[in-house]
């Protein structure tokens, strides 16, 4: 069997034939919906702890998500919002198993300078 060259499209997968119905060929695309996926990944981040780290010393799969106000926004109150809007999520959107760690607060800094 000789599989062919690589797909590189959802239109090539939608035109691979998959059946012969009185005569006529039946294609991918006629019997199922077909889309692309993702895009292969080109980097990946990792969050690694210390041993401080209630003892689970380690580097793991990450997703990083940075946010940033607006200027004249308050710093404190975006980050107090964002940290709600994730708790809101979890159990939802977000995995229970999925960790959370913030490692930079700018709002929690700007509160720490004002007093």
């Amino acid at each position: 069997m000789e599989a062919g060259a690589f797909l590189h499209s959802a239109e090539e997968a939608r035109k691979i034939v998959v059946a012969v119905q009185s005569g006529r060929p039946v294609y991918l695309g006629d019997v199922v919906t077909v889309a692309d996926g993702p895009e292969e990944p080109t980097d990946y981040v990792y969050f690694g702890t210390g041993g401080a780290a209630n003892g689970s010393a380690g580097t793991y799969p990450a997703v990083t998500l940075a946010v940033a106000k607006r200027k004249g926004a308050n710093a404190t109150n975006v980050s107090t919002d964002v940290l709600a809007k994730m708790d809101s999520l979890r159990g939802y959107v977000l995995p229970n198993d999925v960790q959370v760690t913030v490692t930079r607060n700018y709002g929690q800094t700007a509160k720490y300078k004002i007093g």
